[in-house]
């Protein structure tokens, strides 16, 4: 298609004699290169890389008069069914595939150049709507410290173990399979995990299973902490880490989180005395014929739960409301009443948890605008299942 659209030309002198090449020196979009031109297919008559990803491209849009083989790969518990390609004979009940209104490529940014290469090869075959219609999603790309490199087995030269990082490539052979990888962090999170749980009389399989999560974890969030835009040097001792940025140190986080237990001090009143508008809650230890009553604190307590009988209503209050007073008023419903937000207030002692910080005053009054209260979340824990 592209010799007969004229798109290429073969070379009859020069280093590219007897090649294929598309002529791109023309084009704005590679304005300035000093070679911009492309060969497509050898002077031996092979096609490169990027001559089979131009007709890769084609496909994906549609646009060839050809396709490919497909057998069924797996089958899903649902009935969905995975296929692949094949050399052989295709399956005749196989869907269609390809005739995409817009194609996505999510490559490398090392790809970049070639990706444009693939766009104009497009553009020149006559297919404007297709080739502006062929993104290139790029990101960084993810290579391996000299250290972690020798641990998965890598044969790592001297002049490389001196680098920060060294990059993968499939066509030099050097790389690690997604599978691999998660292994050897597992191994090395059980190791982890089995040292420091000996008096926990932890069983194999549970050791086994807690490595698991923890490598899962680990490579989730180490790989998506990065922008797509930034390398990414991926270190087992990093991505392994029990302290600082790192996978396994939010699960920790999150675990010790969830741990929490409240300090609740429980108060109640059965009725209120028919003269006033509200029922008095004692808020202290103490007082009248047994001495002076002692207030509750923010180093004693997290909450307070008042509960009123003849309402049948709960009022919530975090420690720093009620510290220093020995009783507060309440009056149910009333709009007035500072304390009306509290009533029923379960909230306050789910995931946002209110923590009062020591050495702040004790009084922690709505209407002033003085807020002692610091909220935190707690994070969401990397889904451990792989």
């Amino acid at each position: 298609m592209l010799k007969t659209s004229g798109a290429v030309i073969q070379e009859k002198e020069g280093k590219h004699k007897d090649c294929w090449v598309m002529k791109l020196d023309e084009s704005a979009e590679f304005e300035g290169m000093n070679e911009p031109d492309k060969i497509l297919v050898r002077s031996n008559g092979t096609v490169t890389y990027t001559g089979k990803d131009i007709a890769y491209q084609l496909w994906k849009f549609g646009l060839l008069d050809r396709t490919f083989n497909f057998r069924k790969f797996s089958t899903y518990d649902d009935g969905h069914i995975l296929w692949e390609t094949t050399s052989g004979e295709g399956d005749p009940g196989a869907p269609r595939f390809g005739g995409a209104q817009k194609v996505v490529n999510v490559i490398d940014v090392r790809q970049s150049y070639l990706q444009k290469v693939v766009k104009e090869g497009v553009r020149q075959l006559g297919h404007v709507r297709e080739a502006e219609n062929s993104i290139h999603y790029s990101y960084e790309m993810v290579a391996l410290t000299p250290a972690t490199a020798k641990a998965l087995g890598i044969d790592v030269s001297e002049e490389d173990s001196k680098k920060p990082y060294i990059e993968m490539s499939g066509r030099k052979g050097l790389g690690v399979k997604a599978d691999d990888l998660i292994d050897a962090l597992q191994s090395k999170a059980a190791e982890s995990v089995r040292e420091g749980s000996k008096r926990e009389g932890l069983s194999d399989s549970d050791v086994e299973q807690l490595g698991r999560e923890i490598a899962v974890a680990a490579l989730r969030y180490f790989m998506l902490k990065y922008g797509r835009n930034k390398v990414i040097a991926f270190d087992f001792n990093e991505a392994l880490t029990f302290e600082g940025d790192s996978g396994p140190y939010l699960q920790y986080s999150t675990v010790r989180v969830q741990n929490i237990f409240w300090r609740v001090q429980v108060k109640s009143v059965l009725a209120r005395t028919p003269s006033r508008r509200y029922y008095r809650v004692k808020t202290s230890v103490g007082g009248g014929s047994r001495g002076p009553a002692t207030t509750y604190s923010t180093t004693e307590i997290d909450f307070l739960a008042a509960y009123i009988f003849q309402e049948d209503l709960w009022y919530v209050f975090p420690a720093a409301v009620i510290e220093g007073r020995t009783c507060v008023c309440l009056a149910p419903g009333s709009k007035r009443s500072k304390y009306e937000k509290y009533c029923e207030a379960w909230k306050l002692m789910n995931p946002a948890i209110t923590v009062v910080e020591p050495g702040l005053p004790s009084k922690l009054d709505g209407d002033s605008g003085s807020a002692f209260a610091e909220t935190f979340t707690a994070a969401a824990a990397i889904a451990p299942g792989a």
